[in-house]
């Protein structure tokens, strides 16, 4: 994700802008082996050609993309999602499942749920946050319980 963020115009429609960047960095990206360890496992997930990793703690991310469909803002866990490598024709009939929640269905997903995980690429690659990079792994995703106080208007909760 963070290789294609470095492509992202930051014109027209998110969702587009990133599907365009998307496609554009297929050619350019070089798919890392990734490791993630999840706190509490015995053996860590291994992807030996990685497309996409990500740590979530809701199920949207940029543009409407519901990549984590079973994430829970309040519930202290982090959904780990890791795609394999794709090539063009594999990507664009599977495009669809970034948005419409079925993607943890496919058979180039693993995913796992855990309350942080060390995450290292070989090669190393950037990493991202929010929509910004904002370093290079490894990296070690955690999150603390109810750490963000947010106020809701009564018509919310």
């Amino acid at each position: 994700d963070a290789h294609v963020l470095q492509r992202l115009s930051r014109k027209g429609p998110r969702a587009l802008a990133y599907v365009l960047a998307l496609l554009r960095s297929v050619s350019s990206y070089r798919a890392p082996k990734l490791t993630l360890q999840p706190d509490g496992a015995s053996q860590p997930l291994v992807v030996p050609s990685a497309f996409l990793a990500l740590g979530a703690n809701g199920p949207w991310t940029g543009g409407g993309m519901c990549i984590a469909p079973h994430a829970e803002h309040d519930d202290g866990w982090l959904d780990f999602v890791t795609v394999r490598s794709l090539g063009w024709f594999e990507l664009l009939r599977k495009l669809p499942k970034l948005f419409n929640g079925r993607l943890l269905d496919d058979e180039a997903v693993r995913w796992c749920r855990a309350s942080g995980a060390e995450l290292t690429l070989d090669p190393p690659g950037g990493v991202q946050a929010d929509g910004q990079i904002v370093g290079m792994t490894p990296v070690r995703f955690s999150l603390r319980r109810a750490a963000l106080q947010v106020p809701l208007p009564e018509s919310s909760q």
